[in-house]
């Protein structure tokens, strides 16, 4: 059984500031992660807006934008969304593949955050870049200044590809 128990600081922040939009998991039986159910009380009581983190969400600013790159939406059959919801004890690697990967500008700068993913959806996100699905105007995996590494470093993770691709090695 996987325990949604290290969330960062997200109870605290839920608790301590308005937070007005939270980008969060698809998750479907809420009783099984403790945390994360207090997370979503706490912000729906505060009024928080709930959007479920997914590929193509946005937000854009005056000096900035953000891009989801993943996961797929859920109605994707294909989405690590049901694996994760679907599969009867899901494991850390169905959890960490919920995790999104975004794409952030800020001030001209460029951000890659890989979240938690594992090479799989490094693998997705790849497709999906050689093959146009994200508009150019807005996502340049080729010119990135500051890539934050999937999953902590981890060994199935931050593939060659991936790297090369956005000039770190």
């Amino acid at each position: 059984n996987v325990n949604m128990h290290n969330i960062g600081n997200a109870l605290y922040i839920a608790e301590t500031y308005n937070v007005v939009n939270a980008f969060i998991p698809y998750v479907i039986n809420k009783n099984a992660y403790p945390v994360y159910k207090s997370i979503i009380e706490k912000l729906t009581e505060r009024g928080t807006n709930l959007i479920t983190s997914e590929i193509f969400r946005s937000i854009k600013g005056e000096n900035y934008s953000v891009v989801f790159l993943s996961p797929t939406s859920i109605t994707d059959a294909n989405s690590p969304y049901n694996k994760f919801n679907f599969t009867q004890e899901p494991t850390s690697l169905h959890i960490n593949n919920v995790s999104p990967i975004i794409y952030v500008k800020l001030f001209g700068r460029k951000f890659l955050l890989m979240g938690d993913a594992d090479g799989s959806q490094e693998i997705t996100l790849l497709e999906r870049y050689s093959s146009g699905v994200y508009d150019e105007k807005l996502v340049n995996l080729e010119d990135i200044d500051f890539y934050k590494v999937a999953n902590h470093g981890n060994k199935n993770s931050n593939l060659e590809e991936t790297l090369s691709l956005i000039d770190c090695i």
